[in-house]
């Protein structure tokens, strides 16, 4: 049982039609990447509602309720809102999240098995413990005595 959230998302191939739970992924995704965009652009202008209600000439509940979610937002609304906010316009890109790595499967690019860290790290958990110290002396562990380990000695 697939336990991903978006184990439905898949690349287009050729021949077959792209699910329509796709595009409504990718789209939302774009979306909330022009909203976070906006509200950004926003917050770091530092003008209030009212004002950017005047700039845009529409009512401040209008421009409340478009700063709270992208809703149906076009590109339109979204040029309007950026150049109005601080005189910007969008900035067109393209991303292809299907061609990442799914993050539960692999590791950071950095972290080969040859880097430093991974030399820490073994397979034997006997070459995992360093001595115990306590500012800088080294305290001796008592040794295992395997008999008595649970207290339960020879009575």
């Amino acid at each position: 049982m697939p336990t991903s959230r978006t184990t439905f998302l898949s690349k287009p191939v050729d021949g077959e039609r792209v699910l329509p739970e796709t595009y409504a992924y990718m789209t939302a995704r774009a979306k909330r990447r022009a909203y976070n965009l906006v509200i950004r652009e926003f917050k770091k202008s530092g003008i209030s509602k009212a004002e950017l209600a005047r700039r845009l000439g529409k009512g401040a509940d209008r421009v409340s309720k478009m700063l709270a979610g992208p809703g149906n937002w076009t590109i339109a609304t979204v040029s309007e809102l950026l150049f109005a906010i601080c005189g910007g316009e969008p900035k067109w890109d393209l991303a292809f999240p299907l061609d990442k790595a799914k993050r539960n499967d692999t590791r950071p690019e950095w972290l080969t098995p040859d880097s430093p860290l991974m030399k820490i790290v073994s397979r034997t958990p006997e070459s995992n413990t360093a001595p115990l110290q306590i500012l800088g002396n080294p305290i001796q562990k008592p040794a295992l005595d395997r008999q008595n380990f649970f207290g339960l000695g020879s009575r």
